[in-house]
């Protein structure tokens, strides 16, 4: 029995090693092998520890405070439709605004600054710009599927988006600007001549957005996902006017997000996704998985690892140096679509919770997760999972699961596919390092 025991906790604390060695060794790829002796212990390798891989969907993400607005709408046969809308309330420039008695109101226009864009610009947009109903606060959470009561339509446009392209400000070229004409009979009556018998609700900022809530954006058709960024004073509203009819000077007043880098005004998006007809199964191989599974951003689908046989490492006197996932794009998909920069793996929970993995927690691994192009266009992701892996197998778990999901997920639209378990060849595989005394 003491033999038993004196087993037990030698194992326990040979699994404790790469947890150990983490304030002294800063290189995951070789946690600690330099504490080790090498006439005592062998150095093995192993990639036949058991998984499989599927999709799996969100019904909905936290979409507040985004540092970037999503614009339009995608088609593809590999993920289907999906959208993107949002909503965000304006600031006063100043408060208790003043306009001339004889004020003529010219025109009005939201600009929105381009910081980037995915898709197809090409193909024509339609933009449709509504009055927003509902009063947005920065302190509270929505998520991408939150249903925002549209109110007036205060314009619409159909574009062939420019989002590198400067253009045209009076004598001069400005940043790439997204311009769209709005309803100035609309903001004559809401704004200009409001202001002058309803001043407290021009008073201050919260005044103002509790009477002004805001615009709700979408786009009904295009093929290209549009990205703005919601605090910079070239995302405005401007409402263009004379003081009289034969005046020839204009004035602009402006409705606009803080320039600050803390955020004061509320941005949200929206997404949908419409996977009908699309290489895209609702319904998931969960036991023998799939041949692909699929990555995308904006509410989109996310693969599962699921591991399910930890093979030899579960035996007495283990010590796991260094684990990578190897995940493989799926070849040719990079022609139609551009894969996600990066991916994070989450901890998935019994209960069905997310979470960081141990070894995105515990020291920051720059390189995981980064997509690498090699020779004839291959495409993969490597993910490290030393401490989460090591982890599983000192607590005795049968199982590991884990979702893939893309980086900034909320503030850009790429997606991709990649081969799974179930495939004839260049399949997921999950390298081990590990010591054995």
């Amino acid at each position: 029995m003491r033999k038993k025991n004196l087993t037990l906790v030698l194992r326990t604390l040979l699994l404790l090693c790469p947890f150990l060695f983490l304030s002294c060794e800063k290189d995951l790829g070789s946690l600690g092998l330099d504490q080790l002796n090498d006439q005592k212990a062998d150095f093995l390798f192993t990639d036949s520890v058991q998984f499989i891989t599927y999709t799996a969907f969100d019904d909905s993400i936290p979409t507040s405070l985004t540092g970037r607005l999503l614009l339009g709408r995608l088609q593809s046969p590999e993920f289907g439709i999906s959208k993107s809308a949002f909503a965000t309330n304006f600031l006063l420039e100043q408060v208790n605004p003043s306009f001339p008695s004889n004020a003529v109101v010219d025109s009005v226009e939201l600009t929105l600054r381009y910081v980037g864009y995915y898709g197809d610009t090409t193909t024509p947009m339609h933009i449709k710009i509504f009055a927003l109903e509902d009063r947005l606060y920065l302190d509270s959470t929505y998520f991408s599927n939150h249903v925002f009561t549209k109110g007036p339509l205060l314009g619409e446009a159909t574009i062939l988006p420019r989002p590198t392209t400067r253009v045209p400000r009076g004598a001069d070229t400005v940043s790439p600007l997204l311009v769209v004409k709005l309803d100035k009979d609309y903001f004559k009556s809401t704004i200009v001549e409001h202001s002058r018998t309803n001043t407290s609700d021009f008073v201050n900022q919260e005044a103002f957005m509790n009477y002004f809530k805001g615009i709700y954006a979408e786009a009904p058709s295009g093929n290209a996902v549009l990205y703005f960024n919601p605090f910079l004073a070239t995302t405005a509203i401007r409402i263009y006017y004379r003081d009289s009819d034969t005046a020839t000077v204009f004035r602009t007043f402006r409705l606009q997000g803080d320039n600050s880098p803390v955020p004061i005004n509320a941005a949200i998006n929206v997404f949908e996704n419409d996977y009908t007809g699309s290489w895209i199964k609702e319904v998931q191989d969960t036991i023998a998985g799939e041949p692909t599974t699929f990555v995308s951003a904006m509410n989109g689908p996310y693969t599962i690892i699921k591991i399910t046989n930890f093979g030899p490492l579960k035996e007495p006197g283990v010590v796991i140096n260094k684990v990578e996932l190897v995940l493989n794009v799926l070849p040719g998909i990079e022609s139609k679509q551009i894969s996600p920069a990066r991916v994070s793996a989450l901890l998935v929970s019994e209960d069905g919770t997310q979470s960081a993995i141990l070894d995105d927690q515990v020291a920051s691994a720059d390189f995981s997760g980064l997509l690498t192009r090699g020779r004839f266009r291959r495409a993969t992701y490597t993910l490290t999972l030393t401490r989460q892996l090591s982890k599983a197998i000192l607590q005795n778990k049968t199982e590991l699961k884990l979702a893939i999901k893309a980086q900034n997920s909320i503030s850009t639209a790429n997606r991709t596919a990649l081969i799974g378990n179930n495939s004839g060849e260049f399949k997921p595989v999950i390298n081990v390092y590990y010591t054995k005394f």
